[in-house]
């Protein structure tokens, strides 16, 4: 092998190593973030959760992905409509994503490597329970396609949570979760 072309390799594994420790980083980063603002919503309550990710997804929908979305009437088709655009980003894959109907709750699953898994697993290991990051970005789309006042009468509840293989969340109306508590 010529000089040329080893040094030509070394460059490349250099840039590549690099490359490699600036993405654990960011890595690390967005999970300590993700982290943070958990443990501030789980003491402040979901609303700053809410708002922290509106502003994101928000940002992420129509400023850098520059899009806009059209509006529909059913939260069914609102997520299926983000998941959409998750799948042709390469953000959330529809594969690893089953939706299901159940009157008016939305049962999302979701399988596979999750890039906020490691801030889950650290909230799992303090005895927290940590709101599924991938997930709340639905209930965003439900606000940019229905309304503020409408994706507000719906919350997220946690039904399993394991970091990295499944995660299974509800999406449940703001009233079922009063009027079950109530027949408890």
């Amino acid at each position: 092998m010529s000089e040329e072309v080893k040094e030509a390799i070394s460059g490349y594994e250099t840039e590549y190593n690099r490359l490699r420790e600036l993405y654990e980083h960011i890595y690390q980063v967005l999970n300590d973030w993700v982290y943070g603002v958990q443990k501030v919503a789980m003491e402040d309550g979901e609303k700053i959760l809410r708002k922290t990710e509106k502003i994101g997804v928000t940002h992420w929908i129509k400023d850098t992905l520059k899009l806009n979305l059209e509006k529909v009437n059913d939260p069914y088709e609102a997520i299926g409509k983000y998941l959409e655009i998750s799948d042709k980003k390469g953000l959330l894959k529809k594969d690893q994503c089953q939706l299901e109907r159940n009157g008016e709750k939305i049962s999302i699953s979701i399988t596979g490597w999750c890039v906020y898994q490691k801030a889950c697993q650290d909230l799992l290991d303090e005895g927290s329970t940590p709101i599924c990051s991938r997930t709340i970005p639905f209930l965003v789309s439900m606000e940019l396609t229905m309304g503020e006042k409408v994706a507000e009468q719906y919350r997220c509840e946690a039904i399993e949570i394991n970091p990295g293989t499944k995660c299974k969340i509800e999406i449940i109306p703001v009233w079922w979760l009063s009027s079950e508590s109530k027949s408890r």
